[in-house]
């Protein structure tokens, strides 16, 4: 069977008041989103073999950081939602998306000599995302 693949080419970042009309973020060169689950021990005397026991946890909803090539206007417009919670949506190029709400945590230029500027960017996930298949 031949593997499959995709890349990421086509992927938007949209911000969103409301969580119905959104802007997109212009730009975005590349994305990482993140969640992790926790774990609990629940080790004790009684645990077989001396081996520690665990058992699932709770869910950071974790972030999204992203990089786009620096615009002045998007800095600006990124820096206005310093301190504000807001819808965010990522969407694949396959049309798949993942909508959470979050906060901007880091706003990070990245000045070059000789290349583009860039900013990264970091949004703080605050609960359950949605996700949909297209």
């Amino acid at each position: 069977m031949a593997s499959t693949g995709s890349i990421g080419y086509g992927l938007t970042i949209g911000y969103s008041a409301d969580g119905v009309a959104y802007t997109n973020v212009a730009q975005v060169a590349d994305s990482n989103v993140s969640r992790t689950g926790d774990k609990g021990l629940i080790t004790n005397n009684d645990s077989p073999s001396a081996r520690k026991e665990k058992m699932p946890g709770l869910v950071d909803p974790g972030s999204v950081t992203f990089n786009i090539i620096y615009k002045k206007s998007a800095m600006t417009a990124l820096m206005a939602l310093l301190r504000l919670t807001r819808y965010w949506k990522v969407t694949c190029q396959d049309n798949c998306t993942f909508v959470d709400q979050g906060f901007i945590t880091e706003l990070k230029q990245g000045r070059p000599v000789e290349d583009k500027e860039t900013l990264d960017v970091t949004v703080e996930y605050t609960g359950k995302e949605t996700w949909t298949e297209a």
